[in-house]
Order: C-alpha cells, then sequence, then structure tokens
C-alpha cells in the first residue's frame, strides 16, 4: 500500500473513532456474571441486573477465571437477544470467556483473544467471516517480517519451500483474505494485546479439510466462542488419526506438547497428524464446553504414576521426552499413550525414544510402558543435533521405586552415567552430528551399571523406508547379518564392524523374514515384516 493510502487509512479509522460515540449516545454497557445459572433472560446473570436489549453493548468476561457459569443462548431465548448485530448494540466476549449457542444465530460477536507476549502462536478464528488484510493486521499490531511478509502464516503441508518451510506467510499488499473455519494460523504480534475477531457466530459442525502432503501434518483451530473437548475431538476423529499419533499438538509460545485431555480454548489452533491421504476432520458442536480458566490451552496429567522426563539441551535450546510406567499398556505400540513426536517445523534440537518392542522406526515424544519389571525394559533414546554442539542431558523422575535408578548409556563412550541424583547430568560434544537412535540408551535399574552390563537388549532392527533395514544399538565390534525367508532360505549375508547399520535389500518378495544378527557378545533373531 502506498504511504498516502496508509495515510487517508488512518485518517478514516480516527474519524470513526471520534464520531462513534455521538451515534451511539443510547446504548449502556451490560457485563455478564453468571451469578444464577447459565441463562441468558436471567435478570440476575447480568450487571446491571437487566437482561440485554438491542440497544446494549454487552461483555462476556472471565477475568482470572471468576465466571462460574457462562452464557448459553437456547432457541427459547427472547428475540431481542438474537438481534444483537443491530447497528447500535454489540457483544464482545473477552479473552477466556464463553458462549454457547442453541438455536438461531445472535448475529454479529466479537470475539478477544489474549496474547501475553511477541512470540509465534497458533491462532483460529472464533467467529465466522472475519477477514485479515492491512487493516485487520495494523488494528491487531501483526508484526513485520522480511519483505512484504507479515505475521500471519498458514501452513501447507503439500510442498517444502526452501526459504519458509511449510509456512506460507501473508503479503501485507495482498488482498483480503478471511479466516477458514477450523483451521489455525500461525500469528505474530510486535508487543502484547489482543486480537480482535468480529463475525457471525459458527451454529453448524465444522468439517475442515485434511491431508497427508509431504509430511502428514494439518494445522487446524478452535473454531467456536467456547472450549473444545480434546477428548471428544479424538474419539470423533479416530479413524483420521494414526496410531501413533492420537493426540493433539499444541504450541504454548516456545514449545510444541501432547495431549489427550482437557480443553482447547476459543481462538486456539492445533496440529493433527493425518492418516488418510485426503479427507475432513469432525469438530462438532456437541464437542463445545463451558471452562472456568483463563490458559490459552488446558492440559490435565496424572502425576501418581511413575514416569520419567529426559531432558536435552545446547547453548540455545531445551528440549524433552517422556516415558510413562502405566498399569496394563505394553512394550509395543499403546494408541493413545504412546504419542508420536511433532516434526512438523524445522528444529536444529530434539530427543525422543523409540518402542522398546515392535519397533517401527517411529520417533515419539511420549511412551508408554507396563508398570512393572522396569528393570527388563530399555529404551532406545534419539537424539537430533549438529556436529560440533556441546549437549547435556538430564531427567526428572517422578514416583519411582525407591531402589531403582535412572541411567544413561552411551554407546560411544562406553558409559553409563547415573541422572536421576541431584545436580547430575550427562554432557558431551558431539563430533558429529546425530539425527536418530543407536548411540543412548536410558536403563532403570536397583544396581550400578557399567559396560560389562552391556546386552542385545539395545539392538533394534526395523524398515527406515521401502528398501533399507536399519540395525541399531550395536555392541562395539564384528557384527554379521543374515536375512532368512520364512522357508528357511537365506536371501542376504553381510557384516561390517559398527554399532549401527544401514542394509540395502534386495528385491524381495512381500511377507516374514527373520532377521539373525551374530555379535562378538551374542546371537539375536528378530521377525521382520517387508510389505
Amino acid at each position: 500500500m502506498k504511504q498516502n493510502d496508509m495515510i487517508k487509512l488512518l485518517k478514516k479509522s480516527i474519524f470513526i473513532l471520534i464520531f462513534i460515540p455521538f451515534l451511539t449516545y443510547s446504548q449502556i454497557t451490560i457485563q455478564w456474571t453468571g451469578t444464577t445459572d447459565s441463562d441468558w433472560d436471567t435478570t440476575t446473570n447480568w450487571n446491571p441486573a437487566q437482561v440485554p436489549t438491542a440497544l446494549d453493548d454487552v461483555f462476556v468476561l472471565n477475568f482470572l477465571g471468576t465466571i462460574t457459569n457462562h452464557p448459553v443462548i437456547s432457541s427459547t431465548t427472547g428475540a431481542v437477544a438474537k438481534n444483537l448485530s443491530m447497528a447500535s448494540s454489540s457483544l464482545t466476549i473477552k479473552s477466556g470467556g464463553s458462549l454457547i449457542l442453541s438455536g438461531g444465530s445472535v448475529g454479529d460477536i466479537t470475539y478477544e483473544v489474549s496474547i501475553a507476549d511477541t512470540n509465534w502462536y497458533l491462532v483460529s478464528s472464533p467467529v465466522v467471516g472475519e477477514q485479515y488484510d492491512l487493516f485487520w493486521a495494523f488494528s491487531n499490531s501483526i508484526a513485520s517480517g522480511s519483505g512484504d511478509n507479515a505475521g500471519i502464516a498458514t501452513y501447507d503441508n503439500a510442498t517444502l519451500d526452501a526459504t519458509t518451510g511449510y509456512w506460507r506467510y501473508f503479503q501485507i499488499t495482498g488482498a483480503a483474505t478471511t479466516f477458514d473455519t477450523g483451521i489455525g494460523y500461525s500469528t505474530k504480534r510486535s508487543g502484547f494485546g489482543d486480537y480482535s475477531f468480529t463475525g457471525t457466530f459458527p451454529t453448524d459442525d465444522v468439517t475442515p479439510a485434511i491431508s497427508q502432503g509431504v509430511n502428514n501434518w494439518n494445522l487446524l483451530g478452535n473454531p467456536y466462542p467456547s472450549y473444545l473437548d480434546i477428548a471428544a475431538f479424538i474419539t470423533a476423529n479416530t479413524a483420521n488419526l494414526s496410531d501413533a499419533f492420537e493426540t493433539l499438538y499444541v504450541w504454548n509460545g516456545t514449545s510444541y506438547s501432547t495431549t489427550t485431555t482437557g480443553y482447547i480454548a476459543p481462538g486456539q489452533g492445533f496440529f493433527i497428524n493425518s492418516d488418510v491421504a485426503s479427507g475432513t476432520a469432525s469438530i462438532t458442536e456437541a464437542m463445545q464446553s463451558h471452562q472456568t480458566v483463563t490458559e490459552r490451552r488446558i492440559v490435565r496429567t496424572n502425576t501418581t504414576n511413575p514416569s520419567i522426563k529426559l531432558m536435552l539441551s545446547d547453548d540455545t535450546n531445551s528440549k524433552n521426552t517422556q516415558i510413562n510406567y502405566l498399569e496394563d499398556k505394553t512394550k509395543g505400540l499403546d494408541p493413545g499413550f504412546d504419542l508420536g513426536m511433532f516434526d512438523g517445523t524445522s528444529s536444529n534440537l530434539r530427543v525422543f525414544t523409540h518402542l522398546v518392542e515392535d519397533n517401527q522406526g517411529i520417533a515419539f515424544g511420549t511412551q508408554a510402558l507396563p508398570n512393572s519389571d522396569l528393570e527388563s525394559m530399555v529404551v532406545p533414546v534419539g537424539v537430533k543435533a549438529d556436529a560440533g554442539k556441546e549437549i547435556t542431558f538430564s531427567v526428572d523422575a517422578l514416583n519411582l521405586p525407591t531402589n531403582l535408578k535412572v541411567f544413561l548409556e552411551d554407546k560411544v563412550t562406553n558409559t553409563f552415567t547415573q541422572l536421576d541424583e541431584a545436580n547430575t547430568d550427562y554432557t558431551i560434544t558431539l563430533s558429529e552430528g546425530l539425527d536418530g537412535i543407536g548411540r543412548f540408551y536410558l536403563h532403570t535399574s536397583a544396581s550400578a551399571l557399567t559396560v560389562d552390563d552391556a546386552t542385545l537388549s539395545t539392538v533394534s532392527i526395523y524398515k527406515s523406508d521401502i528398501s533399507t533395514l536399519r540395525i541399531v544399538g550395536l555392541p562395539q565390534g564384528n557384527t554379521s547379518v543374515k536375512l532368512y525367508n520364512v522357508l528357511g532360505k537365506q536371501v542376504l549375508n553381510t557384516s561390517f564392524d559398527d554399532n549401527a547399520k544401514d542394509i540395502s535389500l534386495p528385491k524381495l518378495a512381500t511377507g516374514v523374514y527373520i532377521v539373525d544378527v551374530q555379535t562378538e557378545i551374542g546371537k539375536l533373531n528378530k521377525k521382520i515384516i517387508l510389505e
């Protein structure tokens, strides 16, 4: 936009601000308190104690979570409440407030989403019809980027751009674009404040398009000015989510975390991992809920079970991965409890785990294991970090049996380090870059561990792609690998001297094969399925 056009726009904005008070002199401001119940037509739910008319300015706030009863506008609510879109009235819901509509539309409403800092956040429009353009960006203090880029971006999983990755930034000179209902956006303000969304109330179920694209990740969002039940969303979308990713991925301003329970706040975006090549997600009106908290994300966690949080940090970043020991869980894949790591954006530092059994090469941000015989389970730890970086491991171990200790094994340095003691960590400078498992393993043991305790329990064998067999976690020394089909015919024979190896597979028929691994400390057989 040219400078003269911007000046005209600002003058127009000032003109509106000056003259609106003279046009609305008959209005009064009425605030929802919810003192009695959730009925919009109850006078004692309002301050002052009167049901709003079409001439009033109405505010629904939830300051510090003080509202217990949030308003519900039902189909029996008076006609006056359903005509708040008249030119001389307004309905504003402040951040943390919540409104559920059961019936027809109430006309235009404004929802304000509070942002506490200048970090990037995932947001979604809780109304229908709001647009973002130069004026919206200016009014909402959207940060400027390089060139014409503005701090509003959509997520495109179909193409990896060399400069912006999967993000597509709004151009400040671009045309006005409507916020898609049920879709998330990454946004950045130049200072703390509120995003203001004005439009009609979403009165239908929402079915945003999802796809696998290049990486399976889709950025969605809560489309309602009320809280969204996370468990209900996951249940309704189980067929859309792969077994290793039955969770929502939420950005808190500094990092991503997984959540399977609790509620997504109004105006909040989140990622899902699609198990369908092309389809739609299901977000229904029945998933709406009122909550009495003000956080943009609500996660309920159970802290009574044994767990280990393994942290990894370098000079600028810190990441973590979680292991939960739960009743009735297995060493293999437990959908909804083993949760794949979010990798939909680039990062120079990651830490994750692989499954203890039936490893499929999936990086997990959270892994569930049986709450028994903990000493028998050795967890493969994956790391992504650049060569030359000094990285530090530490743990937060909760509710473990009192005699159990947590050790990190480093197969390159042939060391075991106990991490659960106070002020204890493991720091090392990498001579080469890492991106996967094979070097580090987490042990839980009642006694101290040494290199003499090394076993083949750390060996993982899985397909890294359709034509490559990956073997990691091997002890030092020579290793030979043979592959047999179910008839006992040998189809591959190779040897090497390394603790990890990618083996190119010959062209083989689909089916079950046996991998025979012979090391200097013992022999191991594992079954794999080629598809």
